[in-house]
């Protein structure tokens, strides 16, 4: 269907706003995690929980597609600027939940 569900909240359509986010994070390579975060954030007034997961690995490091940190950075806040834009405002808050060494999280091991 043209619906995915957050909850029992139904995110919009995919010819809506969320093709908007796709399409920016597609051509930009780049914010797909501060995209979720402004979704679920919108939807759910929220602020977002922090989980680290057992044995993931950032393989972008210093030679990624984050290896420039000044332009990476510029890059990010162009995007919270962009998506705060979209959606209308700032739905982002400061998170002080955390999760640490989460494993089988969703299904996965």
């Amino acid at each position: 269907t043209a619906y995915k569900t957050v909850g029992k909240t139904p995110l919009p359509s995919v010819g809506s706003t969320m093709q908007v986010v796709h399409d920016y994070v597609d051509e930009h390579r780049n914010c797909e995690d501060l995209a979720m975060s402004f979704v679920v954030a919108n939807l759910t007034h929220r602020p977002p929980v922090w989980v680290r997961g057992a044995g993931v690995k950032d393989i972008g490091g210093s030679t990624g597609l984050s290896s420039n940190q000044k332009a990476h950075y510029n890059e990010r806040s162009e995007c919270v600027h962009y998506f705060a834009s979209l959606f209308g405002g700032m739905p982002l808050t400061t998170a002080t939940q955390k999760v640490d060494h989460a494993t089988n999280f969703l299904g996965f091991h």
